[in-house]
């Protein structure tokens, strides 16, 4: 999937537009509202959903430029890289076969542990962390082949875009994390010229991972698309009908939040809930979903269903319903 927009300069102004480059491969970059280059970095061509509001104020930063336009980049911060010892290399053989392990070696690894085969040999199993778990120094030098990469940070310019997490990986894993995408390659740490990530001309992946913005999708339908979101109120506490967009008083939040359709001066807003969270939620598709009786509060309550997530539910007041 190509995750670029080519069009105009005039198209890089947008909400969007992480940063564009002067072409697909071998290219210099700008800032967004620069409005020289036309092969645009896209958040949501990439993501999937939209971003948050005033992206570019970040905190996220995804990379530093030696100038706003016709720059060259280097990577955000220091991240860990490399190609993690996997377990069973610990391993010893001889002619094929296994006669042992390096005890010490395979304890010391992340993931790894010996495995006690009775009779038989030790060997190392498990699966030891890629390098890119790793977010600090110390941490990351532990696990054996596993590199702390940092550079002195000179160049001024910062691409900053709302709330991504981003790291450089020159990694065969690549960008593996949860909600983990490559936003562009580079041909060096620093220095470097930059290509679209559907290429595979250089070495290094710039990975950034988002958080998806529950509250700007205004109908339980968008919201149900994504498990990290919850829809709330389910019913109207006026009408004492079911909410299905924000026009009646719904909301779309991250889990842990509810909707307020009074918050910001009518405008409604998440806020964090008081609802317990609970495991086996009542669905349209017919599961009738866990019931208790709330002592506490003297009350009925069943589980009900606030995300597309089959396992995550919200515990309400059966009365209300």
């Amino acid at each position: 999937m190509l995750l670029i927009f080519t069009g105009s300069a005039s198209d890089n102004i947008g909400d969007d537009v992480i940063l564009a480059l002067s072409s697909n491969t071998n290219a210099h970059a700008e800032l967004y509202n620069k409005l020289h280059y036309t092969t645009i970095i896209n958040y949501t061509e990439i993501f999937g959903w939209p971003p948050a509001d005033n992206p570019h104020l970040g905190p996220g930063i995804v990379l530093r430029l030696s100038s706003d336009t016709n720059a060259h980049a280097q990577i955000p911060k220091g991240s860990c890289v490399g190609e993690v010892v996997k377990c069973d290399e610990y391993d010893v053989r001889v002619a094929g076969l296994l006669v042992g392990t390096d005890n010490e070696a395979c304890n010391n690894q992340t993931g790894c542990h010996v495995e006690d085969n009775g009779v038989y040999p030790d060997s190392c199993e498990g699966n030891a962390e890629p390098c890119g778990n790793f977010t600090d120094e110390a941490s990351c030098l532990k696990q054996d082949g596993c590199v702390w990469k940092t550079i002195p940070y000179s160049y001024p310019i910062l691409v900053k875009y709302s709330n991504l997490t981003c790291r450089a990986t020159n990694s065969s894993e690549g960008c593996f994390k949860k909600n983990e995408k490559c936003i562009v390659r580079l041909s060096d740490w620093t220095n470097a010229h930059l290509e679209t990530c559907d290429n595979s001309n250089y070495p290094i992946q710039i990975c950034c991972s988002s958080e998806v913005p529950c509250s700007k999708f205004t109908t339980k339908e968008e919201c149900f698309k994504y498990k990290s979101c919850a829809w709330t109120p389910i019913i109207n506490e006026t009408t004492k009908k079911l909410t299905t967009s924000n026009a009646d008083g719904g909301g779309c939040c991250k889990i842990g939040e509810r909707w307020d359709p009074d918050k910001n001066e009518g405008a409604g807003g998440c806020e964090e809930t008081f609802a317990e969270i609970c495991n086996d939620p009542w669905t349209s598709s017919g599961n009738k979903g866990a019931v208790r009786y709330n002592e506490e509060k003297s009350q009925w309550e069943y589980c009900a269903q606030v995300t597309s997530e089959i396992s995550t539910g919200y515990w309400y007041p059966v009365e209300k319903y």
